[in-house]
């Protein structure tokens, strides 16, 4: 059997051999220890209640710019209209469609004579002939 000693002197002159150096300390060094400087950190809970309520009524006194976006329904193509029936139809991207049916998005919601009426999220669509 061999000695743990003897092997481990064994290595350590094969390393040192090889043109490594190899420190009795490197074997004791911590692995976890950070090698960066540590920011020191910030003790909220010591922070007073008169502090932390200031710090909120700044955080929302903080107005954020309004944003406005413009919802574009698609492009829907009406190439024919049925609406002297019971259930009227269209014909829109050469899809026949009928009332509540919904087409790319926009659900329809009336049929008539002078064109279809959609809806796209909250927007009113007109399609004419």
């Amino acid at each position: 059997m061999i000695n743990k000693y003897r092997f481990r002197n064994f290595l350590l002159t094969g390393l040192v051999g090889l043109g490594m150096m190899v420190s009795s300390q490197a074997s004791a060094k911590n692995p976890f220890k950070a090698l960066l400087p540590q920011k020191p950190v910030q003790n909220v809970a010591a922070e007073s209640v008169s502090e932390r309520k200031d710090r909120q009524r700044a955080l929302q006194s903080v107005e954020l710019p309004k944003v406005e976006v413009k919802i574009e329904p698609p492009a829907l193509i009406l190439s024919g209209l049925v609406w002297n029936s019971s259930r009227p139809q269209a014909i829109v991207n050469g899809t026949i469609v009928r009332v509540g049916d919904e087409i790319n998005g926009v659900t329809i919601i009336k049929i008539a004579r002078d064109g279809v009426e959609g809806d796209f999220k909250d927007v009113k669509v007109y399609l004419k002939p």
